[in-house]
């Protein structure tokens, strides 16, 4: 049995009032576990907040290890394409263009990645729906909202090795061959 109490005091305060009155009525009721209506709600949610911030955690770390792979593969194939690179930039080729060239062309797995991830998401969203409170099975903001966040740090993982590989010497490349 629960008892709600409503005051404009604060109800700290009346803890001590209402477990008097409840025992004057019946000592044998028990009036020991009292706690506010803000302890209650927290505690009622409280397995569902520690999990969503596990799944947020792993989530991250996910991200953050998708990145990391990213920029290992793109620097990888960067210092094979060395020779080429330093060809193209001795013959003429603006840094420039040359970085938004390989940029695009290292960009079309990362949005292919997306939409696959985006199509998974659509069909695994109904088991993570009891885990997550007012939330409808597409939710178009957050899928976007993902995929636009993934997308930018999959192509800065990308941007940053290509942009140091386009500001080599190309001469000296040339002389290691």
């Amino acid at each position: 049995m629960s008892w709600v109490v409503r005051t404009r005091v604060p109800p700290d305060q009346l803890i001590g009032s209402i477990r008097q009155a409840v025992l004057a009525v019946d000592p044998q009721l028990p009036a020991a576990d009292m706690q506010t209506m803000t302890e209650a709600m927290s505690t009622a949610i409280g397995r569902q907040r520690f999990t969503f911030v596990l799944i947020s955690l792993f989530a991250s770390l996910a991200a953050i290890m998708a990145a990391v792979g990213i920029y290992g593969v793109v620097t990888f194939q960067m210092r094979q394409r060395e020779r080429e690179l330093g060809i193209r930039l001795a013959l003429g080729a603006l840094p420039r263009l040359l970085v938004r060239t390989i940029t695009l062309q290292e960009a079309r797995p990362i949005v292919a990645g997306m939409f696959a991830g985006a199509i998974a998401s659509a069909f695994l969203v109904r088991l993570l729906r009891s885990l997550l409170f007012e939330t409808r099975l597409a939710d178009p903001a957050s899928f976007a909202v993902s995929a636009m966040v993934l997308g930018v740090l999959g192509c800065l993982s990308c941007y940053l090795p290509i942009r140091r590989a386009s500001r080599m010497d190309p001469l000296q490349i040339l002389r290691e061959e």
